[in-house]
This record gives C-alpha cells, structure tokens and sequence, in this order.
C-alpha cells in the first residue's frame, strides 16, 4: 500500500532570485565507456571522475581531461559508484563490477593504490562507502536474492581499517531472501552517511517481484553504531518515489532528495528530517517535464543546492540547478547545461546520476554522462559555475589596533566573499600566506589585497601597520649558579642603554630594587628580565633565563667526612624542584637537611616527608613566623636513598618541594 504524500509538503513553483554564471563546460569521450558518473577534488584543484570501464579519469580544475587517475581490471561492465574524500588525504572510492561483487579502493592524492578490498560479503552490490573518523568503514548496498522472485535485501556492514568485517545488518520487508515471485521485495539503500551515534541512509523499498512489482517508496533510516535499525521512514505519493543521496546538516538534521511521480510525471523531492525521523519541511518542485534531483549537497555559504536531469524529450534533456536555504525557500533554479548535437546529456540511467561538489566557496563543478546509449558511446561532461554575488568595490579592514609592539599582529580581511585573493604589502605581492580573504600583518607596512570575483579584479584601500620597536634581552651569569646557601651569582642582562628600563624576575614574580642590568642573587630560581623601551612603551621578556639552585653537598658520606661532587642527576635539582618561598639545603643529603620557609604566609602549620610509596615517614606540627622560619629535619632510619616530598600545610595551602636522600 502506497503512502500519500505528507500534508506539509508544499507544491511550489520557483521564483529566481539570483543567477549562478556558468563558467566552462567540457566534454570528454575518447576513452570507450567514460561516463561521469561520480567526483571529487583533490588538494592541488584537479578533479577526479569515477567512470567505466575500471578507470578513475583526472581533469584539471577547469575541467580539461589530462589523464587516467587510476585503473583497475579494465571492463565495460566495472564502474565505480561512488568517490570520497577520506582520513589523511585519502581518497575511497568504490568500485562494482560484473556479477555485482565490489571493492573498496583506497588511493592518495597521486592516484597510488594504498589498499583494495572486496567489501561484497555475499552477493552484494555496494552503492557507497565513507570513512569515519576512527579510519573504519561503513558500507550500504544491497544482497541479489536472485530466482524468479528476484528482489533486493538492503544491507549495512561495517569495516576496520584493514577491511576486516566486523558486523552485518539486514534492513528489508522480507529479509534472507525468503518468499517466492510477488512475496519478494525491494530494499535499496544509495548513499550513506554518519554522525557521531548514528548511521542514516537513504533509497528506495518496495513490494513485489519480477512482473508484479509495485511501484517504489522513497525510504530513510537511522541505524545505531551497531548497525541495529533505530527507525525507519517511507515516504512519496502513490506512484515512483526514490532517494538518491542524504547529507547531515550542521543542527543534526538531514536532508534527502530524489523524486516523486504524480500523474506520471517525475518531480524533484527533497525531505529534512530531525534526528527523531520527523518531517521538518518537505519540497516539490512543480514542473511540467520529468524532473530529478540527483545529488544535494550543504553549501560553505550554509545553504543547499541540488544537481538534477530534466527530460524534455528524449534528445533534449537539461542539467538542472536548484539553491534553497535552510527552511526549504527557493533562491534560485536555473538550467546549467543543455543538450546538444555534439554533447548529448545521456538519461539511460536516473543512477547514479549527476555528482555535485564545492571545491572552494561558491565555486561548484557537476558531472554527468553523455550519450544517448549504453557502452562504448557514452561520454564525461563537467561543467563549472559560480554561485558569488560579487561586490563591485574590495574593502580591507582591521581586527584590532594597526600599531603594536613587535612580536604581535593584525588580521586583516576583505569584505570580498568568494574571491581569490593576493595580499601585497608596499604594493609588492606578498609571497607566503598571503592567498587567502584574510591576512595577519606582523611587519610595518603599507597593506592592500586584489580581490578576483568573476573575473574581475578588485584593489582594495590601504592599510597602514605599524610594528614598533622592542628589543630584548639576554640573561647570563658571571659564574656557578649552583652553589651552597649563603653563597651568590652575578647575573647579567644584555646592556641596551639609558632608552630601556629593566626589572628582574624571580619564578615568574617581580623582584623588588631589582632594576640595575646586574643583578646579584641568593636564592634558587629561574631568573629573566624585562626590558621596556622608554619611548615607545613597548615591554619584551628576555629570551634565555638563568637557573639558579641552592643544592651544596658538604660530603658524600656526612659521617665520614669525605667529599664527592654531585652527580649529573643530582645537579639537576633546581628551583623548579622546590615551592615559591621554599629552600631546602643541602639538597641533595644523606636524610639530614634544613627547611627553610620565606613566603607571606605565617601561623601554625604541618611539615610532613613523604616517600614514593606515599608513605609519611616525618610528621611534625610547627609555628611558621613572619620574616621566615626554619627547621632541621633529621630522617634517621626512615630515609633511603630515593626522592621525598617535603609538604608544608599552612592555612589550607599545601607546599610540595622535592629533595633526594643518597
């Protein structure tokens, strides 16, 4: 039983608002059996056709043959299906051959071959594969049940990254191809697409066999990640309706199109569903001629637009072109391409039809097959066309003030949407980075961009960037900055005159009447210095530091008194080792040391040694005092040789600092 049409959908005719600029259409048939069957676009711009005859063709961004991609057993019967864009530049592509089994081909961005499966599991006929964000695969396409009921059971199956299966789901009326002649039926899932819980596609399924089949319904489902079917949606009107392609939109929606068939004419069908399978809005396309919508796609300026065959007669079918936005309203709908003596678009499939696709904002390419006939006659068309509604002026802006200190920038952006661009800075064209509608200027300068919409070049005003002076300086120290508690080390700052004042730092904190280019210090640490120049304000952080540890070691045995120097591990016990406020010396020791505590906090406190089992093997309640404290720690038999913390808990503050007992 056939369903009638659903009451939100609106019969509409169009009202052209705008107008895409068709910018070249091609035609190439001098390889046998070349049809344009499927595309994408690689990085450089060339475009890839899936085709017969086991070949994948390659064309340059306009559209100009250039040569075979790739090949693999080369007969009139293997085509491919379906062409995306995978994981790390890769291209999946999936390939049918005679006798419906198929392959999934895994290529770079070279045409090489980095894997080829056989993805058939039974006798299936692969529609399409994707690549999801874990490198896995899923795969739909249906299981040829065969006999003199015939009858399709559509199938969803689900890839690792070395094709190995890892599960199957049958989704039909009559599945396992049980029954006989009418008690058959037709489940076929086209394209397929995931998001991040849940696996739609879209097709067709109807009831019947061979000689008593009924006409079709459009269909959609969602399965779970398991390919466990969540719910399913057969919509159209009583007569012919099928999905070709579904596409996920940015709110969690989908959107499908196809056709439905009222009076036995064919009219072009788009549906969004939300995540829960209910109708948003739903859209036919009023027409007196066959009309179908072959492939839709979510635009980079957040609209949609459909690629689709209007059948005239026979020997005058029209690519046609339809932009719609979100809520289903009608921007534009125009005739792209129409037949000719000497580039015939074929209509001897409506599957898969036209390929649709953006390779940059509002520039679009479509592919089609010509020829009237199957085989040997038929041909690739692409046409490429614009869809930018260009300014007639460029305008640049800044994103934030265009006078800073060195070692910062500024974006700057034309209002030019769509364009090519190049960015020049004293009227010479900038040669990195400098292609793209925005610009990040860092050197002083006079910025301009030629904006190129449709052909016609742009040059925008100038913008002024200043980038002011600030030097910076180098920290270094006249001698050991390892050494025992009350000795020091001079450290010096690069000199860069009376125009600069200096302020020295201690682990991140100001130091006070620490403004001279030397500077004696204690204490351990890690020391840089900022220098601000005093005309025009601009203040920079010293690009190296000094590292200053307070770790003597009398003697290697205290109770012997001989004395070893200190290990190359050892030695690296600096300030980082130790809490602001904190010094422990000596450190390294043999168990016995000084705490010693200078911060701004005072009252009664806890001092604990932990060792790295987490174990407290030291434990005492102590009276911190303002102006600083200090107390010996004796380990005695708890110490081994071996890394502690020292933790210090004072007014619900826990100060961790590590020492090393050998």
């Amino acid at each position: 039983m056939k369903k009638i049409l659903f009451v939100s959908i609106m019969l509409i005719s169009w009202v052209v608002k705008s107008q895409p600029t068709v910018v070249s259409n091609t035609n190439f048939n001098s390889l046998s059996y070349s049809p344009g069957l499927c595309m994408e676009y690689l990085n450089n711009g060339d475009l890839i056709v899936g085709s017969g005859n086991g070949k994948i063709l390659l064309f340059d961004s306009v559209g100009n043959y250039k040569s075979v991609f790739y090949s693999y057993n080369p007969s009139t019967d293997h085509r491919y299906a379906s062409i995306h864009r995978g994981n790390n530049n890769e291209i999946v592509a999936n390939y049918i051959q005679s006798g419906y089994t198929s392959r999934a081909i895994i290529l770079n961005q070279n045409g090489l071959e980095l894997k080829n499966a056989d993805v058939t599991f039974g006798q299936t006929s692969v529609e399409d594969i994707i690549q999801d964000s874990t490198n896995n695969y899923i795969v739909s396409g249906m299981k040829n049940c065969g006999g003199l009921g015939g009858g399709w059971d559509g199938r969803l199956s689900y890839y690792n990254s070395n094709f190995s299966n890892l599960w199957n789901t049958s989704h039909c009326l009559i599945c396992g191809c049980q029954g006989s002649f009418c008690n058959f039926g037709d489940e076929v899932p086209y394209q397929v697409v995931k998001e991040n819980n849940s696996i739609y596609f879209s097709g067709y399924k109807r009831v019947g066999g061979t000689g008593c089949y009924n006409p079709s319904d459009g269909w959609i489902v969602k399965t779970d990640l398991s390919g466990n079917q969540l719910w399913n949606k057969v919509l159209g009107s009583s007569e012919e309706d099928i999905f070709f392609n579904i596409k996920l939109l940015p709110n969690g929606n989908t959107v499908s199109c196809g056709y439905t068939t009222q009076s036995g004419v064919k009219k072009v069908y788009i549906v969004t569903l939300d995540s829960n399978g209910n109708t948003i809005w739903s859209k036919i396309l009023n027409s007196a001629y066959d009309e179908i919508g072959h492939d839709i796609i979510f635009t980079k300026d957040g609209n949609l637009l459909v690629a689709g065959l209007r059948t005239n007669t026979i020997n005058n079918p029209e690519l046609i072109g339809i932009k719609l936005d979100l809520n289903g309203n009608i921007i534009w709908n125009q005739t792209l391409v129409a037949s000719t003596s000497s580039n015939q678009i074929s209509t001897t499939w409506d599957w898969p039809g036209q390929s649709l696709i953006e390779p940059s904002f509002g520039r679009f390419a479509l592919c089609y097959s010509t020829g009237l006939f199957y085989g040997s006659g038929m041909g690739c068309g692409i046409v490429r066309f614009n869809d930018v509604n260009c300014l007639t002026s460029n305008t640049i802006t800044a994103d934030g003030p265009t006078t800073f200190c060195a070692g910062n920038s500024v974006n700057l952006k034309s209002d030019v949407v769509g364009g090519t661009y190049q960015w020049k800075r004293n009227g010479v064209n900038i040669s990195s980075n400098a292609t793209s509608r925005t610009f990040k200027a860092s050197s002083t300068g006079s910025y301009s961009c030629v904006a190129t919409c449709n052909g016609t070049a742009l040059t925008s005003n100038a913008i002024a960037v200043t980038s002011k002076t600030n030097a910076f300086a180098s920290v270094t120290a006249s001698g050991a900055t390892s050494f025992c508690a009350g000795d020091s080390v001079t450290l010096n700052a690069t000199n860069l005159g009376s125009n600069y004042s200096v302020q020295w730092y201690r682990t991140n904190i100001s130091m006070e009447n620490a403004t001279a280019y030397s500077q004696v210090v204690k204490q351990p640490g890690t020391y840089k210095v900022v220098t601000k120049n005093l005309t025009n304000g601009c203040s920079r952080i010293s690009g190296s530091s000094a590292v200053v540890a307070v770790n003597c070691r009398i003697a290697g045995d205290i109770s012997s008194g001989t004395s070893t120097p200190l290990t190359e591990s050892e030695a690296k016990f600096t300030a980082n080792e130790l809490s602001q406020g904190v010094n422990i010396f000596p450190n390294p020791n043999s168990g016995s040391f000084t705490f010693a505590y200078d911060g701004e906090e005072y009252g009664d406190a806890v001092l604990q040694v932990i060792n790295s089992m987490g174990q407290m093997i030291y434990n005492t309640n102590v009276n911190v005092t303002e102006g600083g404290y200090t107390h010996d720690v004796q380990l005695g038999d708890n110490s081994i040789k071996g890394i502690y913390i020292v933790r210090l808990m004072i007014n619900g503050n826990s100060y961790d600092s590590r020492v090393l007992v050998r």
